[in-house]
């Protein structure tokens, strides 16, 4: 089985019997479209992207948009949001950090489905490790 099929098969088992049409896939952080051919995460998404019968939108999902899958989980639509790390950088992102908890708590609140997946324990340019 291949790391989409085995992604596919977690997303459908978090959806609800009774689901029907498309189920609204929120990605974080962005992927990066522009470098196909080595971003991380749109290698493990191109087979659902490119899929034209694909059940999941993909929707890559910025800071600013995190309201969104809030506001999807709102109007229960059938919406998951799979966080592949929270990154914190610099002083910038630390403050957005508030917000995007926020809003991680909200979605599930709502009853919104979350994969959460760790990549690394430890930030690449090791600082800000705690």
């Amino acid at each position: 089985m291949s790391l989409q099929e085995k992604l596919k098969s977690i997303y459908e088992e978090l959806l609800p019997e009774s689901r029907t049409g498309l189920t609204h896939l929120f990605v974080v952080p962005l992927i990066r479209f522009n470098y196909k051919q080595s971003d991380y995460l749109y290698l493990l998404y191109k087979g659902i992207i490119e899929d034209p019968e694909s059940p999941f939108n993909v929707h890559s999902t910025s800071i600013l948009q995190h309201f969104k899958f809030v506001w999807y989980a709102l109007r229960k639509r059938d919406v998951l949001l799979h966080y592949h790390w929270l990154e914190c950088t610099d002083l910038k992102s630390l403050s957005g950090m508030a917000y995007k908890l926020i809003c991680i708590a909200l979605f599930k609140a709502l009853g919104g489905n979350l994969v959460w997946t760790i990549h690394n324990i430890m930030p690449h340019d090791r600082r800000y490790r705690s």
